[in-house]
C-alpha cells in the first residue's frame, strides 16, 4: 500500500526533463500514505515516486519504484493484489523467475507477459503506473470499484499523476483554480465524482479504466464491463445462499494475507459482522473496532458490535465520538483536498486514527448495502418497479382507462402517478429520485453567476450512463449498479481510502472484490429485497447466508448507517453553531460569487428556529467554505 506519483514530459517540442526535486516534493506530500519508505526513479522524460506502507514482503526487494530489466520496465503501485500468490504460480510455470515475494513484482511481470490483458486476471484494489522504456509509454490503471484513487493533469506537454490532489498541487506548473461545475456535482453526489475534481485542470481516472500516455497522445479505455443477463441468474435461493457464503469466505481468506497486524471494523451491522464471522476462520484472535456516541446513554451500535465481538472472542476496541472532535475539521479537509458533503468523514477520520494505533490493515463491510439492497431506496424502487409493471399491464388491457374514471380519488391519483412515471425512461427514474432534493436546494442557494455556469450541466447523466452500462431491465438492478459505481463512491471507497491512508492504515473490503460483485449481479432482486423485510434493511439473501454465523438480533436488525447514532444535527444547531455561522458568512465563500449568502443564512436561521431546513446540505456548503479558506 503506497502513495504514488509521477511526471511524464510527453511533448516532442519540450526540451526540459522532469527533475528529481519535483518528484521528491510530490512524494513528500504523500508521506502519510507510506511512512515506511520513500523512493524515486528519474530517467529521460519520466520521473516516478512512491511513499511505501509495507504490508506484503517487508524486505528491500519489494521497494518501489520497482525496476526490471535494467530500466526496461518501472512500476509504482498503490494497493493490494489479493490473488498474487495464485498469479505468481501461473507465471512461474511459464518460466518467470522472481526476485521478491511481493505482489508488486507479480503485477509488473504479469503486465510484461500479457499487456493490458493483465487487468482481467487481477483481484484487488489498485492504482498503478508502469513505464515502458522501449515504447516510451506510461500505462496506468485503476481497480474495478475505484477503491484506490488516481488523479492526473494533462496539459502544456506535461502529464502528471498522483494518489492525491495535493501532490499535483505541489508542482508550480499546475494552476490552482476552482471548478464550479465540480462543486455542483459535489452537492449532488456528496463528493466530487470521477472524472471531475474540485480543481479545474485536475481530473480523476474513473473506476475500471486504464490510460496509456505516449508522445503527444493520451488513450483511455474501460477494461471491465459487467453486464446484467437474465440467462445467468441464480434461480434457486438455496444455491444463492450457498454461493454467497462460499464467496464471502474465500474472499475474506485471501484478504487476510498480510505480513503486518490485521483487524476489522465492527459496527454491529450485518455486513461488518459477516466479515468478522468469516475472519474468525482465518485469524485466531481478531482486533475489532467500533465508533459511536454514548451521549444519550446506551448506544445500539456499541451494543450490537459487542454481541458479535463476544461471540467470536475478539479484542474489541470502542471509540466514543463527541462534539469536541470538530477540532479535526481542517485535517479532514486537507486529507480529502476537496469539499465532501457529508458528516461521515469526521468520525471516520477519528476511527481510522484509533485503529492505526493497533493494526495496519482492517477489513470492512463496505459495499454490502450497495450489492444486496440495504438501503430504503432499494426497497422503494423494488416496490415502484412492481407497481409500474402492474399499471403498464392494466393500461395495455384497457383497465387503466377505467381507473382514470374511477369515483375514488385514490385510484385516480395512482393511475396518473404511474402513467406519468411510465413516460420517463427507466434509466432516469432512480436518478431523478436520488438527485431531486439536491437540485431543489441548489436552485435556491446558487447565485445568478453559478446558475449561468451550470445551466447546461446535468449531474444525473453519470447515473444514467451507469444504468445503461449495466444493461439492467428493472429499477432495482439498475440502481444497485448506479450506487456501486457512482452514487456511493464517497462512502464505500473515497472515505475509507482517504481517512485510512491519512493515518497510514489500509482498509480492505471483501464485498468489493470482483468475484463478489459478479456474484451479486447473478442474484435476482426478489432474493435481495422482500416486501416484508423493510424494517430489517433488506439484504434478505445475505441474512439467510449468515444465519448460522450471527446472533438473531443482528440478522433482524433494522438498517442503520455508519455512525448513525452520532447527533450531528443537534451539534450543528448547538455546540457547532458558532463554527457553522462563521463558515456561512465567510468572506472566501462570498468572494467566490457562487452562492447566495443571504439565503444560506436564512435557511440556517429557520433550522435554528426549529423549522424544516436542509441541514445536511447546509453542512455541504460549510465544507465548501472551509475548503476555500484552506486552498484559496
Amino acid at each position: 500500500m503506497c502513495g504514488i506519483c509521477g511526471i511524464y514530459h510527453w511533448a516532442h517540442d519540450r526540451n526540459d526533463l522532469p527533475d528529481e526535486k519535483s518528484v521528491t516534493q510530490m512524494v513528500s506530500t504523500l508521506r502519510h500514505r507510506g511512512p515506511d519508505e520513500m523512493g524515486v526513479y528519474v530517467k529521460g522524460p519520466v520521473a516516478l515516486g512512491t511513499a511505501r506502507l509495507s504490508i506484503i514482503d517487508l524486505s528491500p526487494l519489494a521497494s518501489q519504484p520497482m525496476v526490471i530489466n535494467e530500466g526496461d520496465y518501472v512500476i509504482c503501485f498503490n494497493g493490494e493484489i489479493y490473488n498474487y500468490i495464485e498469479l505468481r504460480k501461473e507465471l512461474e510455470k511459464e518460466g518467470i523467475v522472481f526476485n521478491s515475494v511481493s505482489d508488486t513484482e507479480v503485477l509488473l511481470r504479469l503486465y510484461i507477459q500479457r499487456g493490458i490483458a493483465c487487468l482481467d486476471a487481477l483481484r484487488g484494489m489498485f492504482a498503478f503506473a508502469i513505464w515502458n522504456r522501449s515504447t516510451q509509454t506510461l500505462f496506468l490503471a485503476r481497480d474495478r470499484a475505484g477503491e484506490k484513487p488516481l488523479v492526473y493533469y494533462y496539459r502544456n506537454g506535461i502529464f502528471a499523476f498522483a494518489s492525491e490532489i495535493k501532490a499535483l498541487l505541489s508542482l508550480p506548473e499546475i494552476p490552482q483554480e476552482i471548478d464550479p461545475i465540480s462543486l455542483h456535482y459535489c452537492l449532488h453526489y456528496v463528493n466530487v465524482p470521477a472524472p471531475y475534481s474540485a480543481f479545474k485542470h485536475i481530473r480523476k481516472l474513473p473506476p475500471a479504466q486504464y490510460m496509456i500516455v505516449s508522445r503527444n497522445a493520451l488513450e483511455t479505455g474501460r477494461y471491465w464491463h459487467p453486464r446484467f443477463s437474465k440467462d445467468n441468474l441464480i434461480k434457486d435461493p438455496r444455491e444463492a445462499e450457498f454461493e454467497l457464503e462460499q464467496c464471502l469466505s474465500e474472499t475474506v481468506r485471501i484478504m487476510c494475507r498480510s505480513d503486518v497486524p490485521i483487524g476489522a471494523t465492527l459496527s454491529g451491522g450485518l455486513d461488518s459482522s459477516a466479515v468478522v464471522a468469516m475472519m474468525n476462520r482465518e485469524i485466531d484472535t481478531i482486533d475489532t473496532f467500533c465508533v459511536s456516541s454514548q451521549i444519550h446513554g446506551n448506544d445500539p451500535e456499541f451494543d450490537a458490535a459487542r454481541s458479535v465481538a463476544e461471540k467470536y472472542h475478539t479484542r474489541h476496541h470502542e471509540l466514543t465520538f463527541n462534539q469536541d472532535h470538530l477540532v479535526n475539521i481542517r485535517d479532514v479537509i486537507h486529507s480529502f483536498d476537496e469539499p465532501i458533503n457529508s458528516f461521515v468523514p469526521l468520525h471516520a477520520h477519528s476511527l481510522a486514527d484509533f485503529i492505526s494505533q493497533h493494526v495496519t490493515v482492517a477489513l470492512t463491510g463496505n459495499g454490502g448495502d450497495e450489492l444486496f439492497g440495504g438501503y430504503a431506496d432499494h426497497h422503494h424502487l423494488y416496490r415502484l418497479d412492481k407497481k409500474l409493471r402492474l399499471w403498464n399491464r392494466l393500461n395495455k388491457s384497457g383497465i387503466g382507462r377505467l381507473a382514470s374514471l374511477s369515483p375514488l380519488p385514490g385510484i385516480r391519483r395512482s393511475h396518473k402517478k404511474y402513467t406519468d412515471l411510465q413516460k420517463i425512461p427507466i434509466n432516469r427514474i432512480a436518478a431523478e429520485i436520488r438527485l431531486n432534493h439536491a437540485q431543489a436546494f441548489c436552485a435556491e442557494v446558487y447565485s445568478s453567476k453559478m446558475k449561468s455556469i451550470v445551466a447546461d450541466c446535468d449531474p444525473s447523466l453519470l447515473l444514467i450512463e451507469s444504468f445503461d452500462d449495466y444493461g439492467a431491465s428493472n429499477l432495482l438492478d439498475g440502481f444497485l449498479f448506479q450506487q456501486l459505481m457512482v452514487g456511493s463512491q464517497h462512502s464505500i471507497v473515497d472515505i475509507p481510502d482517504i481517512t485510512g491512508m491519512t493515518n497510514s492504515l489500509e482498509f480492505r473490503s471483501p464485498f468489493l472484490d470482483v468475484k463478489m460483485i459478479e456474484l451479486a449481479m447473478r442474484i435476482p432482486g426478489n432474493m435481495k429485497i422482500h416486501q416484508g423485510h423493510k424494517n430489517s434493511g433488506g439484504k434478505l439473501i445475505l441474512r439467510k447466508a449468515m444465519r448460522d454465523y450471527l446472533p438473531r438480533d443482528i440478522l433482524c436488525m433494522k438498517k442503520a448507517g455508519f455512525g448513525s447514532s452520532i447527533p450531528y444535527r443537534t451539534w450543528i444547531l448547538r455546540d457547532w453553531s458558532e463554527y457553522v455561522e462563521d463558515k456561512l458568512k465567510s468572506p472566501f465563500l462570498n468572494q467566490c460569487g457562487l452562492f447566495d449568502i443571504q439565503k444560506l443564512q436564512k435557511m440556517y436561521d429557520l433550522a435554528w428556529a426549529g423549522k424544516p431546513a436542509p441541514l445536511e446540505m447546509l453542512w455541504g456548503i460549510v465544507m465548501i467554505s472551509q475548503w476555500l479558506e484552506e486552498y484559496f
